[in-house]
């Protein structure tokens, strides 16, 4: 707009050297030309800039990173004109990462419909807000500018999830003990009266608290109860991420490794650490995995996710035979944490620290350390043991 009304300038310039060189009617006559013309211009394009409307929206709210999701803007005018160029800026923020980008499209209002598509991506995970801002459009010939209503063009919301890679992985199905736990092994006998283990005959030695008394009259032999063996046959994923580039890393490692557990029918929880607690999450399915990554997906939306209470928290390491802390830098106290309520728990650490070597300072013996890189993700995880 700024180069038409220089433009004009210098044509209005050269209309009064003109008029005054030119000493007739001509020359006035010009020169009111030249002086009406903004106002013919604003009037007659009024009615087609006051008849645009604008509709945005997004094709799909979700996608794979990497992946392109259509938003489509649909310009049109309510009144049989054609409006002045008209002009309006896209802006999208990954909420995750904080990254910001400006798209700028232009076009003219006519009745017919216009329908401009562009292709949106990402290449981070991450919830991208869609919004657009600083609309406006011009008179003909391009000297005043007029606001656009954008009100009628609510942003739009897309979700990227994390890429899911397919290294060689494994699970172990070595049961640890774990007086706390919820399952029970269904080959060794314990103690825990709670669940019953089977029925075997009297041996020397046998408590009489544990003869099945009515069993034994029924038979005439002595039958003995065998209690319940608690085992810890569970992963859980404590993620401790925060929102940056790097939590891009973490979730694509997170992604793959309970993607693989889904597949093999592995049961794990996932327990967010935010704001000093644990917000917790069994996994069974796709729409659980996702409901954990929306809330990690956006630093805006993580009070969506509803945090745990003290016994909550306790009751979620109950069971657990593998804990895998998933951070940019591991945190001592809530390592400490951990090994206090699950001492009989494995312990692996996933992380993107720019020195893997001070990580391993202070840890536990049998600690496996991965370090996360960019790009390296199958590689990093290539023959881990769940």
């Amino acid at each position: 707009m700024l180069k038409n009304r220089l433009f004009y300038l210098l044509i209005l310039l050269g209309v009064f050297l003109f008029f005054i060189c030119y000493n007739g009617y001509l020359s006035y006559y010009v020169l009111l030309t030249a002086l009406a013309l903004p106002l013919a211009s604003l009037l007659l394009s009024l009615p087609g800039i006051l008849g645009i409307r604008l509709k945005f929206r997004a094709e799909e709210l979700s996608a794979q990173k990497g992946q392109s999701v259509p938003l489509r803007l649909i310009i049109s005018n309510r009144l049989p004109f054609v409006s002045g160029r008209a002009k309006v800026t896209l802006r999208t923020r990954n909420t995750l990462t904080g990254e910001t980008q400006e798209e700028h499209f232009s076009f003219t209002a006519s009745r017919n419909p216009l329908s401009i598509v562009h292709q949106l991506s990402s290449p981070l995970c991450g919830q991208v807000v869609c919004q657009l801002r600083k609309g406006r459009v011009c008179d003909y010939m391009g000297l005043f500018a007029f606001p656009l209503r954008l009100s009628q063009c609510p942003r739009q919301t897309v979700t990227f999830y994390p890429a899911v890679h397919f290294p060689l992985l494994s699970v172990s199905h070595a049961a640890q003990p774990d007086s706390e736990s919820d399952t029970y092994s269904q080959t060794i006998p314990g103690d825990d009266p709670s669940e019953l283990f089977g029925l075997r005959e009297y041996r020397e030695g046998d408590k009489l608290s544990r003869v099945h008394w009515k069993l034994s009259q029924k038979t005439g032999s002595l039958f003995v109860k065998e209690y319940g063996f608690p085992i810890s046959d569970q992963l859980l994923f404590l993620l401790d991420v925060d929102p940056g580039p790097e939590a891009d890393l973490l979730l694509d490692a997170f992604a793959t490794l309970s993607h693989f557990l889904s597949q093999e029918e592995t049961p794990h929880r996932a327990a967010v650490w935010k704001a000093e607690r644990f917000s917790v999450q069994e996994i069974t399915d796709e729409t659980s995995r996702r409901f954990v990554l929306n809330a990690l997906l956006s630093a805006e939306n993580s009070a969506e996710f509803p945090a745990a209470s003290e016994a909550a928290s306790q009751k979620m390491f109950s069971g657990i035979s593998h804990v895998l802390y998933l951070c940019s830098a591991p945190k001592e106290g809530l390592i400490g944490s951990v090994l206090q309520q699950a001492p009989f728990a494995r312990l692996s650490i996933l992380s993107c620290a720019s020195d893997p070597s001070a990580i391993q300072i202070g840890l536990p013996a049998g600690t496996k350390v991965i370090s996360l890189r960019s790009g390296q993700i199958t590689e990093a995880l290539n023959g881990f043991t769940l």
